[in-house]
Order: structure tokens, then sequence, then C-alpha cells
């Protein structure tokens, strides 16, 4: 498991295209472990491993909550539940960064920090790109304005 490295790099998000599921809430539900279980959820209809790779894709224009995509990499797994929503996530310039897994609410924080540091604006489309690696660490995204989609 990875530890915290608090050093953002600017890094190219290559496109994807995902099946999962979607969750709209609250911080507090969010926090409460809403997201958890749409994974648990994700993990038990696609029969996924404990340790599976799963990408969680944020947007977070909404006051007071969020929407939130989990979902497997098509392509990756033959995925072949038809109740689930795909969406395709185009190349973005990412501030990215390690995280050890678990709620990565400061280390978002530490990542707009530096965005706002260093002259970039916020993309909302999508807000945030979370990657559940195997080891149960994480990669965090945070699309800035050079990479948004137009």
């Amino acid at each position: 498991m990875q530890i915290d490295v608090r050093i953002a790099t600017r890094e190219n998000f290559p496109p994807i295209r995902l099946a999962g599921l979607i969750w709209e809430g609250s911080y507090a539900q969010a926090a409460a472990g809403a997201i958890g279980e749409v994974m648990n959820e994700l993990r038990r209809r696609l029969a996924l491993a404990p340790n599976a790779r799963i990408i969680g894709v944020s947007w977070t224009g909404r006051p007071g909550g969020f929407r939130h995509f989990c979902g497997v990499e098509v392509g990756s797994r033959d995925v072949a539940a038809d109740d689930l929503a795909r969406i395709e996530i185009p190349s973005l310039i990412c501030l990215s960064m390690p995280h050890r897994g678990g709620d990565a609410t400061d280390a978002y924080a530490f990542l707009m920090a530096e965005r706002d540091r260093l002259g970039l604006l916020a993309c909302d489309d999508p807000s945030m790109i979370d990657e559940l690696l195997e080891d149960g660490s994480m990669r965090l995204w945070l699309p800035v304005s050079a990479g948004c989609p137009k």
C-alpha cells in the first residue's frame, strides 16, 4: 500500500470507456460510506475480485453534493451487464498524486491548492477521477483548465 506523497505532477489521463454505477448524494453521505457501498455493489454485479481496479469519476457542480460514477474499463474485461451505465472520458490534463486509499478529501484539497498556486483553472466535466488500484491504494487525478474538454 502506498503512503501519501504530497507531490502533484502534471500528467495526461488517457481516454477511457467505462461501465458502472452512478450515485448522487451529499458529501456527508459519501463520508459515511455511500460510495464504498456502490463499489461493493459493482463488485457483486460483475463478480469482481476484492482488489479489482475500479475508476471513480466525480462531478461536483451541484450545491451540497455531487454525482459519482464507479466503473470498470470496457475492454479490460467482458462487461456483460446491460443495466450498467456507460461513460467515456476524453484525454485530460490533470494534476495527479498517489494516495494510500480511503477518504481522499485532504489529498484533493492539496491538489486544488496546487492547481490554484500554479494559476490553473478547475474543470467540472469531470471534476475528479479516482483510480482504485489492485493493492488498495489510489491514484488521484484533478483535471485542470489546460485539459478541459471543449
